[in-house]
């Protein structure tokens, strides 16, 4: 069977580039695509003013819909649980060899027809009932309650100059004198108190459902730490064996992280962080941002740097666009809150439910979705959210 796949431009490598002059004269990303993304502010604020006023309007959760809240999250919880177990399993042959994404919907439908004639080893009544449980639950009555109550939280707090000005430098990004690896840069610019480190969106839109690398690789350590074992050698050797090691210095791994941007960060975050050191201040913010695979690598970035310390937690922050999941689990939730972050996402943009969340990978962060039409959660939107990958590219109709 072919590779679980969804497509994605977002995973996609931006086509490269042999020409300097050509790389010095590239036009903005504003410019790249036709002119988008225009008065962040004055829109963003129109939006805010319009959620405090249905705000101030609307009546508290009901018992019923808190209730209602409450049993979608246990279900959806459960089910996550059963997808991710199965898609762990090496002896289950559906979802180590791969199944076509839109085979996969024809299946669920399917077994919907009729579960009492599902009779399948690998793709059991137990996984398909979670399949439906995920794609089925985006119709549920309590979501209006939950964004509204989401939005709320939203109201006062979140800070739309942070925003803006990370948008205004993602449009802005000259990468001719930035880090280079392969097909992906890396710009590191200091103003007014800020440090911004802006990694390059893919410039190439295509079939979002087309293909999707669903493997991890570890995210290495920026400065290396002293150990003694086995990997540093042998320094007395007894009759039966080795009695003690030698110490040596090594690099090591700080968690997992999706490969298409973990294999990235591993390559440039040495030079990213020389870079940080040489042209940033030690009191500027340090702000990580990027738009759909440039969040992804600075979400990584943003991560190794609290995980290591290298960066007190009060001086970052992480601003994304359109970003996939980039890190695992239990790495998400060690960085979650632990300094400001911002996610955005504009309605039905299919790459933030991307890597799904069964297949091992967390959203962080304090997320704002612009009628999307599921519920404001921190690691939403989640599988069988409707999507459009026209959204992914029409963030100007947000900003």
């Amino acid at each position: 069977m072919p590779s679980i796949v969804v497509a994605n431009p977002s995973f996609d490598d931006v086509a490269p580039v042999d020409d300097k002059a050509a790389e010095q004269n590239q036009p903005g990303f504003f410019k790249r695509h036709s002119m988008k993304f225009l008065v962040f502010g004055v829109v963003a604020v129109a939006g805010v003013v319009g959620f405090v006023a249905g705000s101030s309007v609307s009546e508290p959760a009901s018992v019923e819909a808190t209730t209602a809240i409450e049993s979608l999250e246990d279900s959806v919880s459960r089910a996550n649980a059963v997808l991710e177990a199965a898609s762990s399993d090496p002896s289950n042959l559906a979802f180590a060899s791969g199944i076509p994404f839109s085979v996969l919907n024809e299946q669920v439908d399917a077994y919907i027809a009729d579960p009492s004639l599902w009779d399948d080893m690998f793709l059991t009544k137990e996984v398909m009932e979670a399949f439906v449980t995920l794609r089925s639950s985006a119709g549920n009555d309590a979501t209006p309650v939950r964004r509204l109550n989401n939005y709320r939280d939203l109201i006062g707090s979140f800070p739309e100059s942070i925003v803006s000005s990370t948008w205004n430098e993602i449009d802005g990004a000259d990468y001719s004198s930035g880090i280079v690896y392969e097909n992906d840069a890396v710009l590191v610019k200091s103003t007014g108190g800020i440090c911004y480190i802006i990694s390059q969106e893919s410039n190439e839109a295509g079939d979002w459902w087309d293909n999707l690398d669903i493997g991890s690789d570890p995210i290495m350590s920026i400065n290396k730490k002293t150990v003694q074992d086995e990997s540093c050698g042998c320094a007395q050797s007894r009759w039966y064996g080795c009695a003690s090691y030698k110490s040596c210095s090594v690099y090591y791994s700080l968690g997992n992280g999706f490969d298409g941007f973990a294999k990235t960060y591993n390559a440039m975050r040495q030079q990213i962080w020389s870079r940080i050191k040489s042209v940033c201040s030690s009191s500027d913010v340090k702000l990580f941002g990027g738009y759909s695979r440039g969040g992804g690598i600075m979400s990584i970035m943003a991560f190794a740097m609290y995980k290591e310390g290298l960066i007190p937690s009060s001086s970052m922050k992480l601003v994304t666009f359109g970003c996939p999941r980039a890190i695992g689990k239990s790495e998400s939730d060690a960085v979650h809150s632990k300094f400001e972050q911002y996610r955005m996402i504009y309605k039905k943009d299919p790459v933030p439910s991307l890597p799904y969340g069964w297949m091992g990978f967390k959203h962080f962060g304090n997320m704002r979705c612009n009628s999307c039409g599921y519920s404001e959660s921190r690691d939403a939107p989640g599988w069988g959210w409707p999507t459009d990958a026209g959204d992914h590219t029409s963030y100007d109709e947000w900003f």
